[in-house]
């Protein structure tokens, strides 16, 4: 980062973006020389100054994990058909406590924002997970239990069309779907809510195969294989805890890590909805959608 702006000062205008939701706490204005890694940095420390007032660090969100997602960005214009083809590029977005579903499973759908209900594979950590080098047989040791999961995304109404219509793309790659201030400051808890099933499978299962299916009022709407995330969920980790050594971070006990979804979700209709995931070993989530 080139601007000579503390990093404490930019985190105190994250902070108040969060509580105000007032578009002009950006920190890009303040900073316009912010780089990807720098918001990655800032990120990591917005979720330390939370956990310190008692919104505790709870893990992580792996983004953008799919062929299907890339090839969706380079319907938007947001990448090169040609770099749709290249290699996937994860992003990854840091979770607090306040980012967890009550028992209820219920999410409630807020004025203004459209809603996705995006099913995926959640690993639980049992073990310190650190990179650089970090190999898939050491993250299969590093985890304590699968479940099957939601991650219900909720962003500003239109957003995907604005981006489809827009005639300004300048932002490609990892922050395609993102501004960089919105890099810094994910997740809040009005944007994301992680919803985890009730029964936790083995971490010796192999999930490159697992399939699932979702639901939207009993009605199967699509499926997929967890092989499109990455080539296999626990890649996810892979990626993820060698990624965080680059911000002096690393994956703790306790942490989950939901792993990005391997199909597109379907579209919800207004009003209550009732969205399960089955899958086919590690059982069924389910979470009620009010307006």
């Amino acid at each position: 980062m080139t601007t000579c702006v503390d990093d404490e000062k930019l985190l105190d205008v994250l902070e108040l973006s969060r509580e105000s939701g007032d578009p002009k706490y950006d920190v890009v204005a303040v900073a316009p020389d912010l780089t990807v890694e720098d918001a990655y940095r800032l990120q990591i420390g917005l979720k330390k100054r939370l956990a310190a007032k008692g919104d505790r660090h709870v893990g992580y969100r792996v983004s953008f994990t799919s062929r299907a997602g890339m090839a969706f960005a380079a319907d938007l214009g947001l990448i090169s058909r040609e770099a749709s083809l290249g290699p996937i590029t994860p992003m990854f977005s840091s979770l607090s406590a306040s980012n967890l579903a009550g028992e209820d499973r219920i999410v409630r759908r807020l004025p203004n924002r459209d809603l996705v209900t995006e099913a995926e594979v959640v690993f639980i950590m049992d073990k310190p997970l650190a990179g650089p080098g970090v190999t898939a047989a050491m993250a299969h040791s590093a985890v304590a239990a699968v479940y099957p999961g939601f991650d219900v995304a909720q962003s500003e109404k239109g957003l995907i069309e604005k981006l489809r219509n827009s005639k300004e793309r300048k932002m490609t790659g990892i922050t395609g779907f993102v501004s960089l201030h919105g890099l810094a400051s994910m997740c809040t808890p009005e944007d994301t809510t992680i919803v985890l099933g009730t029964q936790p499978s083995s971490p010796l299962l192999d999930l490159r195969t697992e399939g699932l299916v979702i639901s939207v009022d009993g009605r199967p709407r699509v499926s997929g294989c967890s092989f499109e995330t990455l080539g296999g969920p626990l890649n996810s980790i892979v990626w993820l805890a060698n990624e965080l050594a680059k911000y002096g971070a690393r994956l703790e006990p306790g942490q989950i890590v939901i792993t990005g979804t391997p199909v597109f979700p379907p579209s919800l209709e207004p009003g209550i909805r009732i969205v399960t995931a089955e899958f086919t070993r590690l059982g069924s989530v389910t979470v009620v959608v009010e307006n």
